[in-house]
Formats: structure tokens, C-alpha cells, sequence
């Protein structure tokens, strides 16, 4: 525990990341979070499942694992994926940030038995005070054997109505829009309640189109 204590308070004396800490719950959403930290992410629906292991070399750089599927009905696209993550820009504020980050990996998918090399590319960008978020992601896979591209658009907007302390249970009402041409057959509307406590965030959600949701991230 006294290790532990050590960390944090070494952790806030940067202001930087003591903006980071501030901000709390959406921060621990993002693919490149503070030195050292271990993450373990899950975003579940009907239509989707992303699963992310990672670790953050420095603040600006993270690597990760990662399984991508998409489904629909007997159709289903399976890819696996080495991924690196990088923090392109941040603006810090006294009481906001903003981030713009870039992701690429080279893997491979599996669909219809075969097996295809694949190349992911991605930029994700927010904005967020410790009341309200923003973000906004575009996600485009490429694959090569049958000439592919797999595309994937994602916003969102969230409002906590209620500022908790630090330690105390965080929680943000959010609004996300998903768009998947060749799975989603319209945009996804998912109305969601986010919670975050310490360093577990989990979300649950109901879609518009009648799809739940369930997401969960714990760093280490």
C-alpha cells in the first residue's frame, strides 16, 4: 500500500498529469494514458466486441494487443492485431483538456475460413472538463487478400450531472453514435451511463435499435 501511495503522489506532482487525474473518468478511456500504466479494455455489444490489453511506455506512447470482431447474423469478421498508440497533441487548460491521438497495428483477419493480412489506422480526438466530454473516433482497416476496407465512425457526447471528488464514484450520462456501413444497417444511437471508481470505469447501455451494450476498463 505504502509502494502504491508512492506512485501516486509521484504521479500528481506533474501538473500535467494532475489535469489528467482531475479529469478522471474520460481520461482512463483513452488509448494512451500515464507512464507505466497497465489497461485492460472490453467494449461489448451484439454487432461488436473490442478487446484491448496495453501497456503505456511514456505518456505520449502505448502498445497494445487487441481482438476486433464485428458480427451479423452467420457473418462475422475476426481480427487480431499488435498496436501502437501515440499522443499527436494535447491541450491543457485550467479546467480542460484536449487530446488528438493516432493508432496503427498490422495483423491479421479471419472471415469466410480465411485468413488475410490486415493494416489498422485510426485517430481518435476529445475534449472534456470534469463536466462535460466530446469525442470523436475513425477507425479504417485494409484487407489486403480480397482488397477490403472495413470502416468504423464513432462520436459521442456525455454530461456528468453531478462533480464528485477524486476518490469518490464518478458518474456521466452519455450520448454515442456509431456507424459501421457494411454491419450497422443504420447509425447506432446508445444512450449510456458511464461509472467510474478508483481505477475500474464500466459503462452500460440500450440502443435506439434495441442492442445492449457493456464496456469496462481497469488500468493497473
Amino acid at each position: 500500500m505504502a509502494v502504491k501511495r508512492l506512485k501516486v503522489m509521484t504521479f500528481i506532482r506533474n501538473p500535467i498529469h494532475l489535469l489528467a487525474l482531475v479529469l478522471t473518468s474520460s481520461a482512463y478511456a483513452h488509448p494512451v494514458t500515464y507512464q507505466g500504466a497497465l489497461s485492460v479494455m472490453s467494449w461489448n455489444s451484439p454487432m461488436m466486441s473490442d478487446q484491448w490489453i496495453g501497456y503505456s511506455v511514456t505518456p505520449q506512447f502505448a502498445v497494445n494487443i487487441r481482438y476486433f470482431a464485428l458480427r451479423d447474423g452467420d457473418r462475422k469478421q475476426e481480427f487480431y492485431f499488435p498496436q501502437v498508440n501515440y499522443l499527436l497533441k494535447r491541450w491543457n487548460e485550467p479546467d480542460s483538456q484536449a487530446n488528438i491521438y493516432l493508432s496503427a497495428g498490422y495483423g491479421v483477419e479471419s472471415s469466410r475460413n480465411q485468413t488475410t493480412g490486415t493494416l489498422l489506422s485510426a485517430v481518435e480526438a476529445d475534449w472534456e472538463s470534469r463536466k462535460y466530454y466530446v469525442s470523436g473516433k475513425f477507425q479504417r482497416i485494409n484487407s489486403f487478400t480480397r482488397d477490403e476496407i472495413t470502416d468504423y465512425v464513432r462520436f459521442r457526447m456525455g454530461v456528468a450531472p453531478y462533480l464528485a471528488d477524486f476518490e469518490g464514484l464518478h458518474t456521466w450520462l452519455i450520448v454515442q453514435f456509431e456507424r459501421q456501413p457494411e454491419y450497422f444497417r443504420s447509425i447506432q444511437v446508445t444512450p449510456i451511463l458511464r461509472f467510474f471508481y478508483q481505477n475500474v470505469l464500466w459503462e452500460a447501455g440500450y440502443s435506439v435499435q434495441g442492442n445492449a451494450v457493456f464496456n469496462f476498463m481497469v488500468h493497473f
